[in-house]
């Protein structure tokens, strides 16, 4: 299986929780203490503690989990933006109608 090195702080809460695992490792807790738990047990194994090794399959999940992220919060700013140009759209419309009356 092909690897690459990625920091620690990049992996989702799945794949943080699959390392700490295949270390015999407690899996439960939030997103920081799974890294600080695995930057530890990286220390503790003499390896780098921000960078770890990974295998193609797990960087594939890591590339998924970090598109859906992407395409959600350009989802969210779309619609945010969306509803910010037609709330715009209808103060523009307001005026220009209240304009016309008055000439």
């Amino acid at each position: 299986m092909a690897t690459k090195i990625v920091k620690v702080g990049d992996l989702g809460i799945k794949e943080l929780k699959e390392e700490l695992e295949e270390r015999g490792l407690e899996t439960s807790g939030r997103k920081a203490v799974l890294q600080e738990r695995l930057r530890k047990a990286l220390v503790d194994a003499g390896e780098d503690p921000d960078f770890i090794t990974v295998g193609l399959s797990e960087l594939e999940k890591l590339s998924k989990n970090l598109e859906e992220n992407l395409k959600s919060s350009l989802e969210e700013n779309f619609k945010s933006s969306f509803e910010e140009n037609s709330k715009n759209l209808e103060k523009f419309k307001s005026s220009l109608e209240e304009n016309l009356k008055s000439s």
